[in-house]
């Protein structure tokens, strides 16, 4: 087991220039060893993995840390990996998994389905109010998570999750995401596949605290292999959000618009956030 301290102060620029955001700042683990990170500090934190430059990769995720917390997490690959705070992006560090323990043989056949498998049991819903609606269908029920207001010179994070309203799985869910800010894109990754249902995101830095318009397009449920006439469920189903700061608080007001595209069949549907 090996312990990581958030120390205090970390919430103001600085600790970055002494590499001790996290102490240590590089810490060492065989396969299968837990890393337990503390929040000595006041301040809120998360112990998020991936990059401020390249964003969340979706391997695990505190979600918001008070002072006092603590989170843990178990790797299950060996490698190096990199981890910082979606709240104050310039902290940063470095976890070294040793190739001792557990055999790689029998996890999942490429990096994205490793990625989505351990982000599936570290993926931490923010205690906010989320954008709901069903798919056009009525057979998917889709959330969004907004995981804090949009904040000049910080990155805005949300959870998307999807689920069947029958059975509660959503499993191999594939989707592509787009977020705009003042007529400019901060976020558009296409592709995605997220092994259960659900998964993190974060846009670039923010040049504003002006609402973020995100649209999630439904490219159906297969593996990420299947060729697209081969998936179930919705394709081509866009959800859009408008998420608006309001007095520090954020209100939200669901809009269901259904659109029937004359050139394919496509059907956008919009989720309005609005104080």
């Amino acid at each position: 087991m090996a312990s990581v301290s958030i120390p205090a102060g970390t919430s103001i620029p600085g600790c970055e220039d002494t590499n001790e955001c996290f102490i240590p700042s590089d810490v060492t683990v065989d396969k299968g060893g837990e890393i337990i990170w503390t929040n000595d500090d006041n301040a809120v934190h998360t112990v998020t993995s991936g990059s401020a430059a390249n964003g969340i990769d979706g391997l695990f995720d505190s979600s918001l840390m008070l002072g006092g917390a603590e989170f843990s997490y178990t790797p299950t690959d060996s490698g190096t990996f990199d981890y910082f705070c979606i709240v104050h992006p310039w902290m940063a560090a470095t976890i070294t998994v040793l190739a001792e323990g557990m055999d790689d043989h029998g996890d999942d056949t490429n990096d994205d389905h490793g990625h989505d498998a351990h982000g599936s049991e570290t993926v931490m819903i923010p205690e906010t109010t989320p954008a709901v609606m069903m798919s056009q269908d009525g057979d998917y029920m889709i959330k969004v998570y907004p995981h804090g207001e949009p904040v000049t010179g910080e990155m805005f994070a949300f959870t998307v999750v999807v689920t069947d309203s029958d059975s509660g799985d959503a499993l191999h869910l594939n989707y592509d995401v787009m977020a705009m800010q003042d007529g400019q894109s901060v976020l558009e990754e296409s592709e995605i596949h997220a092994h259960t249902g659900m998964k993190e995101h974060m846009t670039s830095m923010l040049d504003s605290d002006s609402p973020v318009t995100v649209s999630i397009t439904l490219q159906g449920f297969g593996e990420v292999i299947q060729d697209m006439s081969e998936r179930t469920g919705p394709i081509g189903e866009t959800i859009e959000l408008n998420v608006v700061p309001e007095f520090g608080t954020i209100a939200i007001l669901v809009l269901a618009v259904a659109i029937i595209s004359i050139v394919a069949v496509t059907t956008r549907s919009r989720l309005s956030i609005t104080p």
